[in-house]
């Protein structure tokens, strides 16, 4: 039987954050457990604690297996955490806080958590408290937040508001008991600083069309309007009549009067008012909403990626009756229909002025000029979340093609042929960001090794595009050049940013990407190639980061989809897959000062294998990483077929000793999570006469050796 515990001892809350103790007199309450299960669920929540203290995290649960745990155990697990951390009734501090700017984040790794998505079954919602459940299994140290605003359609990324928390991020039944959704979204961030992880805010430049931020502030959006038969636009304008800044006033104005006038008679300020109540305010949009389509109005969604100026109006049906929306044309700039990458259910903002319908702004010389009360509002948009919640980076949605959308001219000024944020916008939000907070960097929403360009309009990091590709043999010599190329750049400019590796993305399941999760387009053994090249493939100032999504570390699918619906992963059961995940963090932890203050010198990739080295020379050592490379195939035969690596030393010190410090073998095809890690028996390592490693093993192996040189180790 349970022992039993003083509830005064488990739940005293005298010494927590207010919004902590709140938390925990309420979830006791709602949860009204007997006595025996209240004292197995404190055991439970001890244990816990004294395994993550012993170890720093939590590494034998699958992730559904966390989410499973009774909340109780892991409130109290945060609970003791935040002891035994010396707190003291304050927030716990930003991981981040004492950095003197954003170059951590060339040193941090990340992790995409979508809380909504966070429930146990396919068919739940999460919420932030269940999200917290699985922040001791996830070995980053920056934590991408999924958006979690009040959204439209499912979809998480078409934002009806920037100040309302979503129903489906917000634990009902606390909320009803008196824990505000606010502070449910602090804890989650508290929770994330405890356990040394920075969090990131994803700010995008759309909301949902008619959102309640196209209500309360109408000038920060374009507008066209249709004449009450939806035959044609407003007085018979032509849709660049409409875009005209005179007649955009002019219907901004109208709009905000209409706006201002309902939310009156619903007794809110605003649609966005932090005091407005969720329910009240939400009556008052929809019936906003009515009103404003009554009198003909429509907010302007977005241009595609390679569109040329706003979108236009498709001729002569410009208004679809049946479904009750405009039919919008997007063209490029040779007059190409590109409507197959129209994102048709945002209202962009209005962010440069002169654009016309699919073309730049007119006239000799003529250019679209910045609109600066936008600008400034999308500035403020991260400084108040990290003064409301906490928050420590900015990820910016939908900027994969901000050096196709502007371009500088001869004179040096912007030439903007797209309505998308320019170079000098974003590096204003990212000024602004830091003002608020100097450790604030920004991450990229672009798929590239482009860091060059992007440090240019203010970020610290993109995403590396290996995440497009199988790591075949063209791919991992791209992959090592580059980041041989880093380590120049950044001695040259320790301020370049990086390209973090990334596992995977929250949207590559996309039909016009990969079309389908990483879990779902590769098997165990190339996903974890993947988590052995994000941890070994670079070094000292050229690291790269890594970045992965919640569920890639046991085989988890569902990413994508719980984006776009609301639904949650479909949680994996991969012991294998979460074994050789946290053997690999395990060895990247043990290696990590070690690791930064090398650097990579050399390697050779062959068709079906490779081999990189990298000299540590504060440590005088130095390391040779071997490991297969392209599809799983052949494993049946693996273990029995022996492969030779001969890797040259030549320039080194004479080595005294070759040591295997991990093996691994993630096939495919077994569950045992104790198969991963190989004996070092199965490696045979000959220093020659010819100054050469010679590496036999197993084919379709992985090992990490380190070499102990003459007269330089200082082990």
């Amino acid at each position: 039987m349970p022992r039993m515990v003083e509830p005064d001892r488990a739940f005293r809350a005298a010494d927590l954050p207010p919004h902590w103790a709140r938390l925990t007199e309420v979830a006791w309450a709602t949860a009204r457990h007997s006595e025996p299960l209240r004292a197995a669920v404190v055991e439970r929540s001890e244990a816990l604690f004294a395994d993550y203290v012993r170890a720093g995290r939590l590494d034998e649960l699958l992730l559904r297996q966390a989410l499973a745990i009774d909340e109780i155990a892991w409130i109290l697990f945060f609970n003791r955490l935040y002891r035994h951390a010396g707190g003291a009734g304050e927030r716990p501090p930003s991981p981040v806080a004492a950095e003197p700017d954003e170059g951590w984040m060339t040193r941090a790794d990340y992790g995409f958590v979508n809380a909504r998505a966070t429930g146990r079954f396919p068919s739940q919602t999460g919420n932030f408290i269940a999200a917290t459940h699985l922040l001791p299994a996830l070995r980053v140290r920056a934590i991408h937040l999924a958006p979690f605003f009040q959204s439209a359609f499912g979809i998480v990324y078409a934002q009806e508001s920037f100040s309302h928390v979503a129903d489906g991020v917000t634990h009902a039944e606390l909320e009803a008991e008196g824990l505000d959704r606010r502070d449910q979204l602090r804890y989650f961030i508290d929770c994330c600083h405890l356990t040394g992880k920075a969090v990131g805010f994803d700010l995008t430049a759309h909301t949902c069309g008619f959102s309640k931020v196209c209500f309360d502030r109408p000038e920060l959006f374009r507008w066209i309007r249709f004449d009450p038969g939806y035959d044609r636009l407003w007085r018979g304008m032509t849709i660049d009549q409409q875009y005209d800044e005179a007649v955009q006033a002019e219907f901004a104005a109208s709009i905000r009067a209409l706006s201002r006038a309902i939310c009156a008679e619903h007794g809110v300020d605003s649609l966005e008012s932090a005091d407005a109540a969720p329910a009240r305010a939400d009556a008052a949009q929809w019936r906003i909403k009515a009103v404003v389509r009554s009198y003909g109005y429509y907010p302007v969604v977005p241009h595609t990626w390679n569109g040329a100026g706003l979108p236009g109006l498709r001729a002569p049906d410009a208004y679809d009756k049946e479904g009750g929306y405009p039919r919008w044309d997007y063209r490029d700039a040779d007059g190409n229909d590109q409507s197959a990458h129209a994102i048709g259910i945002h209202a962009s903002f209005k962010i440069h002025a002169g654009l016309r319908a699919n073309r730049p702004a007119d006239g000799p010389g003529a250019r679209a000029l910045s609109c600066d009360e936008t600008v400034d509002y999308l500035a403020g948009v991260f400084p108040r979340m990290h003064r409301l919640y906490g928050f420590d980076f900015v990820r910016v949605d939908y900027v994969d093609h901000v050096f196709h959308a502007t371009r500088v001219g001869a004179d040096g000024a912007e030439e903007v042929h797209t309505e998308q944020l320019s170079p000098s916008q974003l590096r204003a939000i990212a000024a602004a960001a830091k003002a608020a907070f100097p450790p604030a960097g920004m991450l990229a929403d672009h798929v590239g090794n482009d860091i060059d360009r992007y440090r240019q309009a203010g970020f610290s990091a993109v995403l590396g595009r290996e995440v497009q590709h199988p790591l075949g043999k063209y791919q991992v010599i791209e992959l090592l050049d580059f980041n041989q190329k880093l380590v120049g750049e950044h001695r040259r400019d320790p301020r370049y940013g990086t390209a973090v590796f990334p596992i995977d993305t929250h949207d590559m399941g996309h039909p016009a990407l990969l079309g389908r999760d990483l879990a779902q387009r590769e098997d165990r053994a190339t996903l974890l190639l993947r988590h052995w090249f994000s941890r070994f493939a670079s070094a000292g100032v050229g690291h790269r980061p890594k970045y992965e999504t919640m569920g890639c570390q046991d085989m988890s699918r569902g990413i994508y989809r719980a984006n776009n619906e609301p639904v949650s992963m479909e949680w994996g059961g991969d012991r294998a897959a979460l074994a050789a995940y946290h053997l690999i963090e395990d060895t990247w932890e043990a290696l990590r000062d070690e690791w930064l203050g090398g650097h990579l010198v050399a390697n050779y990739v062959f068709d079906e294998d490779c081999w990189w080295r990298v000299d540590c020379p504060r440590a005088g050592r130095s390391y040779v990483v071997v490991t297969w490379i392209g599809a799983a195939y052949g494993w049946d035969r693996a273990l029995s077929t022996t492969a030779v690596t001969t890797v040259p030393l030549a320039d080194l010190p004479p080595v005294e000793r070759a040591e295997v410090v991990l093996g691994v073998r993630p096939s495919p095809s077994s569950d045992d999570a104790s198969c991963v890690r190989l004996d070092d028996r199965r490696v045979e390592l000959e220093i020659g006469q010819d100054r050469a490693l010679h590496v036999r093993r197993p084919d379709r192996t992985s090992w990490l050796i380190r070499l102990h040189l003459r007269g330089t180790d200082r082990s």
